[in-house]
């Protein structure tokens, strides 16, 4: 048996006091120095290869290290003893120390960590003991919070300590934001190291916190930002789009669908079934389900009708198309049908949160001006129709403009973007839901596969309209 499986061995039967609370703070302490000092790679490989407990792939690496550094010192006659055992005085002034000038005085070192440091050059960073931000000049604070959060090293009681900090000092939160930059662009990439380590349940527990995380999570300039943009999407996939809408457009979809439903009625009904689908309303019996199913028959009608008229006359699209449209699909469903929402909305899980109320009229505008300068990319070719009719869908669905219909009013508008360019509507069938979140970190995987998603259902509709 090799040292490491008698040790791992020895450890393991030790692990339920290794979790005691009584020695957390060492345990902490240890594996906080070690992953600063890049043996993070090593834990995990002991815990994902070796299937040890964490606690014990921690300290297996604490004492390879210790033992590493102390053969190394035995060597090494030049090193001084007296600078490995003997901590820095409490009293010890660092503020001169420009790399982590952060701190009044130094904190003590574990043995662990002055051996690392004597062998490897590396100063201790005192921003990895902070707890109490409060004690810091606000600068020095707030790149002490940038640090914990960019090298992904708080624990979670430092977690609590920002969380503090930042919603407690006026104005903090947004210094944090325009740490790196006042644009868009580096404020929201500092909110996402935020959203990253967020609490829930301390937002929640502190109103004023939550509002102030909302107001910035919320707003416009959030959701541009995490919406899926154009040059994000992976090539390969855009150049695909492009030729095939090159070779399958209509000259008159609106009446091959026609021709469709003439000659293949049961085929049509299918079609029609898999479309729908997408939608909890229709696709859960209860008694509004009849009554959504035409309504939705009639919507998918009227956007048909005002693709081909708006195609055809060159005219661009309106938001009081879309609250026409509305109108017409939750007829006898909504109170207010058609009319923008005046109320707070979460997603059917309850967990995200929408758009607050109060910025969907200047969103949907914005909406309404994108989605006329992507049409007009379109037209002359220099984007992909399917991508901006799933953009479309995607960016009104995270609107969430109105009381309810919100998911078939989106894929309406899709289906508009596709029909007006001669693209068959898009059969998604099921799980469609694919809003994207202020308080949710971006992921441009996940919205790149919402448009290979959006691709498969227009190959879908092209395959049933022609009998392939």
């Amino acid at each position: 048996m090799s040292y490491l499986s008698k040790l791992a061995s020895t450890l393991t039967e030790l692990a339920p006091t290794l979790r005691s609370e009584k020695i957390a703070p060492l345990r902490e302490e240890i594996a906080t120095t070690l992953r600063a000092r890049g043996y993070g790679p090593r834990i995990t490989n002991l815990v994902e290869h070796h299937h040890y407990p964490v606690e014990v792939a921690t300290l297996i690496v604490g004492m390879e290290v210790i033992m590493s550094a102390q053969n190394q010192n035995e060597k090494d006659k030049s090193i001084d003893p007296e600078k490995i055992t003997t901590p820095p005085k409490e009293s010890d002034d660092v503020r001169e120390i420009p790399a982590v000038a952060t701190l009044r005085a130094e904190p003590k070192k574990s043995t662990l960590d002055r051996l690392l440091e004597e062998k490897t050059g590396v100063r201790y960073d005192p921003r990895l003991a902070i707890t109490d931000f409060n004690q810091l000049l606000r600068d020095k604070a707030i790149d002490a919070i940038d640090f914990l959060l960019t090298s992904n090293l708080a624990s979670p009681k430092q977690v609590r300590a920002i969380h503090a900090y930042l919603f407690e000092n006026q104005g903090a939160f947004r210094d944090f934001r325009k740490l790196h930059g006042s644009t868009l662009e580096a404020q929201n990439r500092q909110f996402e190291k935020f959203l990253r380590v967020i609490d829930p349940d301390l937002l929640n527990e502190n109103k004023s916190w939550l509002s102030q995380v909302n107001l910035f999570g919320l707003s416009s300039d959030r959701l541009n930002w995490i919406q899926m943009q154009n040059e994000e999407v992976d090539p390969t996939l855009n150049s695909a789009l492009l030729e095939y809408e090159k070779q399958h457009r209509s000259i008159d979809i609106s009446q091959e669908i026609s021709r469709f439903q003439t000659s293949s009625p049961l085929q049509f009904s299918q079609w029609i079934e898999l479309r729908m689908n997408g939608s909890k309303t229709i696709s859960t019996p209860t008694d509004k389900t009849q009554r959504a199913t035409l309504n939705w028959q009639a919507a998918d009608q009227k956007t048909r009708k005002e693709a081909a008229t708006h195609e055809r006359q060159g005219q661009p699209v309106t938001f009081t198309t879309v609250q026409a449209i509305h109108q017409t699909l939750t007829a006898g469903e909504e109170e207010n049908a058609g009319q923008l929402r005046k109320k707070a909305v979460r997603s059917s899980g309850a967990v995200e949160i929408y758009p607050r109320e109060i910025n969907v009229k200047d969103m949907t505008s914005d909406y309404e001006r994108w989605l006329n300068q992507q049409i007009v990319l379109c037209e002359k070719g220099e984007k992909s129709v399917i991508l901006t009719a799933a953009q479309a869908y995607q960016r009104l669905v995270s609107i969430h403009p109105f009381d309810g219909g919100n998911g078939r009013m989106s894929r309406h508008m899709m289906d508009y973007v596709l029909e007006r360019f001669g693209l068959p509507p898009a059969a998604l069938g099921e799980s469609v839901d694919d809003a994207v979140f202020g308080l949710k970190v971006k992921s441009p995987r996940q919205q790149d596969e919402f448009v290979r998603k959006v691709f498969g259902g227009v190959q879908r509709s092209y395959s049933m309209i022609h009998g392939e």
